[in-house]
């Protein structure tokens, strides 16, 4: 029984030997108390290494300094394996924390030094910590590489620990059978000693008596009996021992084999998928291609298509208005966009004859100079706007060329206006060599150049440096691939040379023609110096600039931006707006749109194409949406893109409309209208709600107000108020008292938008804004408005009217902005004691004869006070409050001679000041009447000098603090 257990036993010990060691615990208190005691560098590391294991749990921050200082004396020490210990315990410790960079750096750091020594469980740990940590960063490409060599490490692992198991079985087989051969010994010996008895017995039984030989002869075959069952249990126990050895080979054999299937398995598995992702990811970008040409070649034809129908209405609609040149130059551009229409359908029809081998050539000899001429003068419509030449560096008199006139005059256009596209300033120039008997043409530009990585695909079918439907460039990309194909059909060959930033040559190379060029081709330079259209960038120019009829009085113009890098497009809106209302401004590329829009003139409507170079019609209303809400600016997107989500992504980011090419004069001026229409009546709007208020909110426009809508915000309030209103009030009948609150009110309040605020309330001669960026722009507005009441007065002086002073306040504070009222009628109002304070600010100014006061707490807000000219009050307690207030006064707004005699005397005034509050009177009077002295008209020294000579006669107060406390609110 004992020996049928053997191969269970060594199975399950085969098995344990596969099982991780567990790591030993340690007793944290006793290791940190021995580690004192410890003298030996060596030990201490290894002590170090153990303490931060035991640490990792429950006191991490004290095991990673346990581990720093480990890594520290291992590299003193030189002891690479002990090193690679302790980055391997500072990455657990780091991976246990969350702490995904550092556990990756350690567990690097770990791996380097791990390189050449024997510490495979180690190795293999840190390859799994770092599988899941890149895992966790969603860097699988990293993830899945370590744990491929965390799966051959542990392969290899694997495969040694079996080599041992099955040599420690040879050695136990080897040992049974040495135990076999010592056990059939004793038995040999022990039936030689049974025979021997056996024979005594016989022999002293047959000596006996022959009565007693029937009883041998029964002992006998008993004997023999026994003898028999003890060999066949041998033979049997020998048998069993066989063959449980021989079943555990087979099981441990099986076992193997199936970790083997198991691998090769998972493996096919892995490849498997891997190629079918690779397969589905080429689908992918089958699809995409076939998607992008299609949207591009849509857009490409689209926008001619639209110059062609646009600029026609044009002429229809307005054919008496417009002069003989601008009618040509209208046609010029008709004749231009059907051209660059037809060559595009050219383009797409060649592609698939060269793809079915159907396209042939007329070979003859053609006059290449001439040729270029004629492909230069085509596209020098399209230079409008840049600083770019086209230049015709063939000599004179240069070698014909044996091809397809017409071919060669497509490859021509395609690399000309390929370089058009991607060159914004600079010269395009067209040079050529011969060379064994062929011709080399070189189509040189000095534009953006293309990127190392991108130039081997540029002459593929559908292929572009940016090939999506918002990129930067337009174009089917088909351009390059079908003049590849002529050329290579023509016995030559094309290739490039370029360098991102500096521009790009294309060069392809053309058979020498023995043949003189025919007579036709000779004429080429007669026809195009004829004027047959004037495309020139001036005479664009010029009819960009159409002539308006007068306005009628009183009524304003509407600024409308337009923003399309095709003239044609621009000419076309030009033509559909050619009204006196309207005031155009033009922009070839969203760049430009926001430098005019920067120059500070207001614009009432932005119309916009989606494909522009380097920013798309996307990304420059998500610009203008960052200052302008949709009520605020209409945007109307106009393009060629017409899908369904083309119109959702417009609309995403912030177009108020979509208007898809080609389209109609009157539904494209319907549109325009309706969106100025609601543009008007929110404008009137936001003029008792503003629409900083509102976007604050959170909201685009009034109607998405309601009842109960707040936010708070830290907010600067500002008060003003004009001195003694109520008297000159007297003086002035109604309508003129209402026509001098608009006069002023309309001087003073741009200034506070000027600044980043806005005017919350108007409060008959009061005004209550707001400023939420900055309190620096609450200070700059209140000086400039007294600087604008400084000319306000000299202009009231010259009709003889009296001069006004106005008081402003403010204090910086958090504050509730919000919506008021009923289900009936409802205010935007803003509730906080911030306005309380505010507008006791305001109220002070009368009482220190200021022009300008504020809170400690705005002069805390700002970014440098010493921007500014101010001076320290005091503290104020007034009515209704429980705290003091710090008092700053701010006289930059003042004439220049106060101003220069507050700056002089500010430094004995603060000194009185502080002599003041540390109660020494008497030098506090000398200071105060030091000021005085050299500006009389100081209210707040002469207040000061008063108290102070009161004080010292009536004495100090028991309750005496320094704070003016005053009645009024």
């Amino acid at each position: 029984m004992c020996r049928n257990l053997v191969f269970p036993c060594l199975l399950i010990f085969w098995l344990l030997a596969f099982l991780p060691l567990q790591a030993q615990d340690f007793d944290y208190a006793e290791l940190k108390s021995s580690l004192e005691k410890i003298d030996n560098d060596v030990e201490r590391l290894e002590a170090l290494i153990q303490i931060a294991k035991a640490a990792r749990a429950f006191e991490p921050d004290a095991a990673i300094a346990y581990a720093e200082e480990a890594i520290e004396l291992g590299e003193k020490l030189g002891n690479r394996s002990s090193q690679a210990l302790a980055w391997l315990e500072l990455g657990r410790i780091h991976f246990t924390l969350d702490h995904v960079q550092r556990s990756i750096r350690a567990l690097l750091r770990c791996e380097e030094l791990l390189q050449g020594l024997s510490l495979p469980d180690e190795q293999l740990e840190s390859y799994m910590l770092l599988s899941k940590l890149y895992q966790s960063q969603k860097r699988n490409k990293k993830a899945l590489e370590y744990q491929e060599m965390a799966v051959v490490l542990r392969d290899s692992m694997m495969q040694e620990q079996t080599g041992v198991t099955i040599e420690g079985l040879k050695d136990r087989a080897i040992q049974a059978q040495q135990g076999k051969e010592q056990v059939m010994s004793q038995l040999q010996k022990q039936r030689e000693n049974l025979l021997r008895k056996e024979a005594e017995i016989a022999k002293l039984e047959m000596e006996a008596a022959a009565l007693a030989q029937q009883r041998a002869e029964l002992e006998r075959e008993k004997a023999t009996t026994e003898m028999k069952a003890a060999q066949q249990a041998l033979e049997l126990n020998q048998t069993r021992a066989r063959q449980n050895v021989f079943i555990g080979l087979g099981v441990l054999v099986l076992l193997l084999l199936f970790g083997l299937w198991q691998r090769y398995h998972y493996l096919q598995q892995r490849k498997q998928a891997r190629f079918e992702q690779e397969r589905a990811e080429q689908l992918a970008q089958i699809d995409r291609l076939k998607d992008q040409f299609l949207a591009n070649t849509s857009h490409e034809l689209r926008t001619p298509l639209n110059g062609i129908i646009g600029l026609a209405e044009a002429l229809h609609d307005r054919a008496e208005e417009l002069s003989l040149p601008e009618r040509r130059d209208n046609l010029g551009m008709i004749i231009s966009s059907g051209q660059r229409l037809s060559s595009l359908v050219d383009d797409i029809l060649d592609f698939s004859k060269l793809r079915n081998a159907e396209l042939t050539l007329n070979l003859k000899s053609v006059d290449i100079k001439s040729l270029v001429e004629v492909v230069i003068r085509m596209n020098e419509s399209s230079l409008r706007g840049r600083d770019l030449k086209l230049i015709n560096d063939l000599p004179e008199k240069f070698s014909p060329v044996l091809g397809d006139e017409n071919r060669l005059q497509q490859i021509l256009h395609n690399l000309i206006g390929n370089a058009i596209k991607f060159t914004q300033k600079g010269s395009i120039r067209i040079s050529g060599t011969t060379q064994n008997g062929m011709l080399t043409l070189c189509v040189a530009d000095t534009g953006i150049g293309i990127p190392k990585e991108k130039q081997a695909h540029v002459f593929r079918e559908f292929e572009q440096g940016d090939g999506s439907t918002d990129r930067n460039y337009s174009g089917t990309g088909l351009g390059l691939a079908i003049s590849q194909s002529l050329v290579e059909l023509h016995g030559g060959k094309i290739w490039l040379e370029s360098e991102e930033g500096k521009g790009s040559s294309f060069y392809f190379s053309l058979p020498i023609s023995d043949q003189k060029a025919a007579e036709q081709n000779k004429n080429h330079r007669e026809s195009i110096s004829r004027p047959h259209l004037d495309l020139s960038q001036a005479a664009i120019e010029t009819e960009l600039t159409p002539v308006s009829p007068i306005l009628p009085t009183g009524v304003e113009k509407i600024n409308i931006l337009l923003v399309d890098d095709e003239p044609i497009n621009l000419q076309v809106l030009r033509h559909h707006l050619a009204d006196s209302l309207y005031d155009i401004t033009t922009a070839l590329s969203g760049e430009e749109a926001l430098a005019a829009m920067e120059k500070g003139k207001r614009f009432d409507m932005v119309l916009l194409d989606i494909m522009m170079p380097r920013m798309s019609g996307y990304e420059l209303c998500q610009r203008i949406r960052e200052k302008h809400l949709p009520s605020e600016l209409p945007v109307i997107m106009i393009t060629a893109k017409n899908q369904v989500k083309d119109l959702v992504e417009g609309l995403a980011f912030g177009a108020n409309d979509y208007i898809a090419k080609p389209f109609s004069k009157q539904e494209f001026l319907a549109r325009v209208k309706t969106h100025l229409n609601l543009s008007r009546i929110n404008a009137a709007s936001g003029r008792f709600v503003p629409h900083e208020f509102l976007r604050n909110l959170g909201h685009d426009t009034i109607l998405d107000v309601k009842l109960g809508d707040e936010v708070e915000r830290e907010v600067t309030v500002f008060f003003s108020d004009i001195r003694d209103y109520t008297s000159m009030s007297e003086g002035m009948s109604p309508k003129e008292n209402f026509g001098f609150l608009n006069a002023y009110l309309g001087r003073v309040g741009p200034v506070i938008q000027e600044n980043n605020g806005f005017i919350n309330q108007f409060m008959g001669d009061g005004i209550m804004a707001l400023f939420l960026k900055s309190a620096d722009d609450a200070i700059k507005a209140s000086i400039a408005m007294q600087h604008r009441l400084l000319a306000y007065n000299i202009e009231r002086k010259t009709k003889r009217r009296r001069g006004i002073r106005v008081g402003m306040g403010m204090h910086t504070g958090p504050l509730v902005m919000g919506i008021i009222g009923d289900r009936l009628q409802m205010d935007a109002t803003v509730v906080s004691d911030s306005v309380n304070t505010a507008s006791r600010m305001e109220g002070l100014t009368k009482y220190y004869g200021a022009n300008i006061l504020a809170s400690e707490a705005t002069l805390s807000a700002l970014e440098d006070p010493l921007l500014f000219s101010h001076r320290y009050l005091g503290k104020i307690q007034v009515k209704g409050k429980k705290t003091a207030i710090g008092v700053y006064e701010f006289f930059d707004g003042e004439t220049e001679a106060v101003r220069n005699l507050k700056t002089q005397t500010k430094a004995e005034f603060e000194d009185g000041l502080r002599a003041f509050y540390e109660k020494s009177f008497s030098d506090a009077e000398q200071a105060f009447a030091h000021v005085l002295n050299k500006n009389p008209d100081d209210r707040p020294a002469q207040q000061y000098l008063y108290k102070c000579r009161e004080l010292l006669e009536k004495g100090i107060p028991a309750d005496w603090d320094g704070v003016e406390r005053m009645d009024m609110k």
